[in-house]
């Protein structure tokens, strides 16, 4: 749960935090819905804030999960398009 107060150095660290994410998510090349962005970014900024708190952990590691799901699941797709193509040529 987010219990950051709405002042400036929240607003700073939640900048820079936003900033991180879609460097991030450019690096590895997934892209995310509009609300799995913001919500990342969230935590990113309590960690900034609170530090590596274990309700930080957990929602890193479920974002993770998320991240590496939502990869796999792209990866099947595509192949699964590939193949189609392949058999109907």
């Amino acid at each position: 749960m987010n219990n950051l107060k709405n002042d400036t150095a929240t607003a700073i660290a939640r900048q820079s935090s936003l900033k991180f994410v879609i460097e991030y998510l450019n690096m590895i090349e997934v892209p995310l819905p509009l609300h799995a962005t913001v919500g990342i970014t969230e935590v990113i900024t309590e960690y900034v804030i609170l530090g590596r708190t274990p309700e930080v952990n957990e929602r890193l590691q479920k974002f993770d999960n998320y991240i590496k799901e939502g990869v796999v699941d792209d990866i099947v797709d595509r192949l699964k398009f590939e193949l189609k193509n392949e058999t109907t040529l």
